[in-house]
């Protein structure tokens, strides 16, 4: 009898059983588990009377297949006896999957199992689950590199209408593709207390708050993928001290430790400090006064001050703030102090930034802010003035391997049903003709370029499917050098018709116009294209789209 047909034998029920997972969500067919995890379920007996439920017969597990039962203490039960009450018992068990006698369990083997008080007066519940095997790196959660950091709520910041909030999200994946419908475990790996200035709530269509709870001794959220395998949640913070998140999600009974999110998050008091309370500006290496000008490093080195009670497990930030604008803006770098002895101090060069967080001869306020380990709040840095004036050469690595296929590039007309897409043949010469909006051209976007990287599973030279990729565009011209990161992910099916999966990314018009050959000796400028990704620690790379761009007005 499966749990809706349970519901039609109701009538005849005095006491009601029902069991709940995570986020008391009620036990229903549609779960996935994973090979390994180990998740709690709650049993609860309710009268459906008026009479108390006195002594109660023991729930058993019975026709138990790929899972095992646990007391609290990990120790195999075949039942579970809730305590005595009046109209409501309940009782805790852990459900591992795993075969008491060893016999390995497959991705999309069933799990089954039914739960029964053995008597006409409590219904049975028979449960239907799949087992899933995952890729432990979709446990890594992404946080969007322009909401990686928050400006602490100086007012009620009351969720799901707060306005401060970053939105979190992964994809679950196995070796069969996505996973529906399945549990996994987050926490701060750091310091559990700091997840008690934050709020966390679903962002599906009905947003909910997830409440924070204990799995053993460990307090985080539990979260369920949708029937997509996508997990999505916002993070809302609720105090206006400066603090750090380093959120870490796992699959319980499999990972000992959670994997990091891609960021920490970053939540800032940015309320104006006296200058009694701030610390000195940043030193650039070799800079006194004067224009900012590189002698060709894409990088380079600052110091900051050792300031007071500084320790290791702080994390320091840097910030522009460009010429006529209101708010620091973060740059998205930052550093975790491990000595403070030996990397703080304003002769300690020990910090290196890329000089592209800086654009091209506009004035700038550079500074630094210092946010404690111990969530006990911040300090803030002065600003240096500065502007940058080029001299920093961009080019992609030389000193690694290139296994990967190279991007392809197209033409601005790529999105036109009506025009045939024109390729450009690795080598070309980008044009303004290549990139600009025809008046026929129907596509959005209608300008700019299109880059094809393309995907497929058990390829030595194409992308995973499901796979996060950076594309890298590198540009060098005696006017302008820079580097341009643009982040995708590999779809998980194939295009129709197709071998493979197809990830498009658009580079808009105006980052690559108006780029001139040399105004004395003709030298055209040139171009690069690759692309990154990662499996685990390893960071795998594209081979190169090398030619040249000329792209002036016409």
């Amino acid at each position: 009898m499966t749990i809706e047909n349970n519901k039609k034998a109701d009538a005849g029920i005095k006491v009601k059983l029902e069991a709940y997972l995570p986020n008391n969500v009620a036990v229903s067919n549609n779960v996935s588990l994973i090979k390994g995890q180990v998740i709690p379920l709650v049993i609860t007996l309710t009268s459906t009377t008026n009479q108390a439920l006195g002594n109660l017969p023991p729930i058993v597990f019975e026709k138990s297949k790929n899972i095992t039962f646990l007391n609290e203490k990990g120790s195999p039960i075949p039942q579970i006896q809730l305590p005595s009450g009046d109209k409501q018992s309940s009782g805790i068990v852990y459900l591992s999957v795993e075969n008491q006698d060893g016999k390995p369990i497959n991705d999309k083997d069933s799990i089954t199992f039914t739960m029964t008080a053995n008597t006409s007066i409590i219904n049975n519940i028979d449960v239907q689950w799949v087992a899933r095997t995952i890729n432990l790196d979709s446990l890594i959660l992404t946080i969007g590199k322009e909401k990686s950091y928050l400006e602490a709520p100086t007012i009620a910041n009351i969720p799901p209408n707060g306005k401060i909030y970053s939105p979190v999200t992964t994809t679950l994946m196995g070796s069969s593709g996505r996973i529906p419908n399945a549990y996994i475990f987050i926490t701060d790996f750091r310091s559990e207390s700091r997840l008690d200035s934050v709020d966390f709530y679903s962002n599906l269509e009905k947003p909910t708050q997830i409440k924070q709870q204990k799995f053993i001794s460990t307090k985080g959220i539990w979260i369920s993928s949708d029937s997509q395998g996508e997990v999505q949640f916002n993070i809302y913070p609720q105090n206006s001290l400066s603090i750090v998140l380093e959120l870490g999600a796992m699959v319980t009974g499999v990972t000992q430790t959670p994997k990091a999110a891609n960021t920490p998050l970053f939540i800032a008091n940015t309320q104006p400090v006296s200058i009694f309370d701030s610390i000195h500006w940043p030193n650039i290496a070799g800079y006194f006064n004067g224009p900012l000008i590189s002698n060709g490093n894409t990088d380079f080195y600052v110091a900051v001050e050792e300031y007071d009670n500084a320790r290791q497990g702080d994390y320091i930030l840097f910030f522009t703030k460009k010429d006529k604008d209101t708010n620091n803006v973060f740059t998205g770098h930052y550093y975790r102090v491990q000595d403070p002895i030996t990397e703080l101090g304003l002769n300690n060069y020990s910090f290196t930034l890329p000089y592209d967080i800086f654009d091209l001869n506009i004035q700038t306020d550079f500074s630094y802010m210092a946010i404690f380990e111990s969530g006990s709040g911040s300090k803030s840095s002065a600003s240096l003035p500065l502007a940058y004036q080029g001299g920093a050469i961009y080019r992609p690595k030389i000193n690694v391997t290139r296994n990967y296929d190279a991007c392809n590039l197209y033409t601005s007309t790529y999105k036109d049903p009506t025009q045939e897409k024109h390729r450009i043949p690795n080598g070309a010469t980008i044009g303004i003709d290549n990139i600009k909006a025809y008046p026929s051209n129907i596509g959005i976007p209608n300008s700019g370029l299109f880059i094809e990287i393309l995907g497929k599973n058990n390829s030595t030279t194409n992308v995973p499917l499901g796979t996060k990729v950076t594309l890298n565009m590198y540009i060098e011209s005696t006017s302008i050098n820079k580097k341009v990161p643009f982040s995708a992910t590999v779809p998980l099916k194939l295009d129709t018709g197709r071998e493979y999966a197809t990830t498009l990314i658009n580079i808009d018009i105006q980052k690559i116009t108006n780029i001139a050959p040399d105004p004395v000796t003709g030298a055209v400028p040139t171009i690069w294209f690759d692309y990154t990704f990662s499996i685990g620690e390893d960071i795998y790379y594209s081979k190169l789209w090398k030619g040249n761009i000329d792209t002036r007005p016409e």
